[in-house]
């Protein structure tokens, strides 16, 4: 119906915290990830807490030449664990792949900011 090669269904415990619930998320998509990343493949990621709980899952994960990029800028002032670029560094350490990052804020306060963003991706096409 939805067109997906594979879905992952976890069991929950019914005293579950959250960051219970991250962690085995986190484990689940790190074994995912292991078996699915192959050399010159591009790995997205994004940020929040739930993605920096990837962090530290990826034992045994083999060396894969790929390349970890952000799918989004960071949404501004934000707790640094869960940033997109340590993210993206982590994991791509954890693999042995190269990590490039965005140094640009996916949120911004003011309209004139935006279209300046805007205007800046959109010269550099």
């Amino acid at each position: 119906m939805f067109g997906l090669k594979e879905v992952i269904i976890l069991p929950e415990k019914r005293d579950s915290t959250e960051l219970d619930k991250k962690k085995v998320v986190a484990i689940a998509g790190a074994e995912l990830l292991k078996r699915i990343i192959k050399d010159g493949d591009v790995v997205g990621c994004a940020w929040g807490s739930t993605m920096a709980s990837l962090i530290g899952e990826f034992t045994n994960a083999g060396k894969k030449d790929a390349h970890f990029v952000p799918l989004v800028g960071g949404p501004g002032p934000m707790d640094t664990k869960h940033h997109v670029n340590r993210i993206v560094y982590n994991i791509a350490e954890d693999f042995g792949g190269t990590s490039y990052f965005i140094d640009a804020a996916a949120v911004v306060e003011k309209k004139r900011q935006r279209m300046t963003l805007f205007n800046l991706t959109t010269s550099l096409k």
